[in-house]
C-alpha cells in the first residue's frame, strides 16, 4: 500500500513538473499572440494609425494612435449595461472627433436578439450594427442616424449611449 502511494506521488510530481515547464515554454508565445491579437482590434477601430500608445489619464486608460508620429486619434473602452449585463466597447475617435471604428468587446447578450449588435451578414467583414458609427460626429449618434436592432432594442440603446457616453467625456477633458 505505501508502495503505490510513493508511485502516485512520484508520477503526481513529474506531471507537475512537466506542465510547469510546458507552461515556461508556451508563454512568450501566447503573450505574443495576445499582442498581435490586440494591436489587430486596435487597428480594426482606428486604421489610420500605425502605431499605438497607452496613456493614462487620471486613472483612465486609452490608447493614442499616430501614423508617421503625427497623433490621427484615440481609443478609448466604454462599458455601458445591456439586457442581460455589461457591453464592453473600444471606440476608435479621430482627431476631428469623428468616429472612426467601433468594437464590442465582450457581451452577454441574448442570441438571436441583444447578440445581434455583432452579427455579420453574409458576404460582410464586420458586423453591420456596428459600421453605422463610422464617419459619424458624436453628436450625430442617435436612432436618427443608427438603426436599432429589431427586437433588440435595449442592447442597441446601450451601445449607442455606451459610445456616446463615453467618447462625450473623452472629448471634453481632452479640450
Amino acid at each position: 500500500m505505501i508502495k503505490f502511494g510513493v508511485i502516485l506521488m512520484a508520477i503526481c510530481f513529474i506531471a507537475s513538473l512537466v506542465l510547469a515547464l510546458v507552461y515556461q515554454i508556451t508563454q512568450p508565445v501566447i503573450a505574443s499572440q495576445r499582442s498581435r491579437e490586440e494591436l489587430a482590434l486596435l487597428k480594426e477601430v482606428l486604421p489610420t494609425a500605425n502605431k499605438f500608445k497607452v496613456i493614462t489619464n487620471q486613472g483612465e486608460e486609452y490608447f493614442e494612435g499616430s501614423n508617421r508620429g503625427r497623433t490621427v486619434g484615440y481609443i478609448i473602452r466604454a462599458n455601458s449595461r445591456g439586457y442581460s449585463g455589461d457591453i464592453k466597447i473600444l471606440v476608435g475617435i479621430a482627431i476631428d472627433g469623428k468616429i472612426k471604428g467601433v468594437q464590442v468587446l465582450e457581451h452577454t447578450e441574448t442570441p438571436g436578439l441583444g447578440a445581434r449588435i455583432t452579427e455579420v451578414k453574409s458576404g460582410e467583414k464586420h458586423p453591420w450594427f456596428l459600421e453605422q458609427f463610422k464617419e459619424k460626429r458624436i453628436e450625430e449618434l442617435n436612432f436618427k442616424n443608427v438603426q436599432a436592432i429589431t427586437g433588440a432594442t435595449v442592447s442597441s440603446k446601450a451601445v449607442l449611449e455606451g459610445v456616446k457616453k463615453e467618447a462625450e467625456e473623452f472629448l471634453k477633458s481632452k479640450r
